[in-house]
């Protein structure tokens, strides 16, 4: 629980969201030193009811098949290592397009990608994959998953890093 996943626009969204989604529950995997300020704005946002700050997890497989999405509402990011999880979990997303996350995640196909620091935007993203029939969460899911397995895969990266050593080393030739 750090600046970097700006969960302050994570909470504003789902607050903004809840009012018309009564039943949508917020579970926060992991622990850091903003959670006491993150305490303290669910409180102020009266969203204490739906949101659970979970603290670390050894179980996060287990956590991917009892959700319905991930949101990853970061500020930046490098390579985001939570959204590839949730995908080879077959879970459809809503991000922030910060980092790597518009190459991993294709917009309207395995995700949905909104700017960061925008808990509008973000909330209307949540509402709107939502809002998609079961069945197209379940393509969104799959499309994420065969995107994980074919490009992200340990099998893909090692042959990606092969071609790239061959390519070095026949250019130096």
């Amino acid at each position: 629980l750090d600046k970097q996943k700006d969960y302050p626009n994570l909470l504003n969204a789902f607050s903004a969201l809840s009012e018309g989604h009564p039943n949508t529950r917020l579970m926060i995997a992991g622990d850091g030193p903003l959670r006491s300020e993150l305490e303290s704005l669910i409180q102020q946002l009266a969203i204490e009811e739906r949101v659970t700050l979970l603290g670390l997890r050894q179980d996060m497989p287990a956590l991917y098949a009892a959700s319905d999405a991930l949101v990853l509402s970061s500020a930046w990011e490098g390579m985001p290592n939570v959204a590839l999880e949730a995908m080879a979990s077959m879970k459809p997303i809503v991000a922030t397009s910060v980092g790597a996350v518009p190459e991993v995640i294709t917009d309207g196909v395995s995700g949905l990608i909104v700017p960061p620091h925008d808990h509008e935007a973000l909330a209307a993203a949540m509402e709107r994959m939502m809002e998609f029939p079961e069945a197209t969460r379940q393509t969104f899911g799959h499309a994420g998953y065969e995107r994980v397995r074919t490009e992200f895969s340990r099998d893909a990266v090692i042959d990606k890093w092969e071609r790239l050593f061959n390519k070095l080393l026949a250019a130096r030739s």
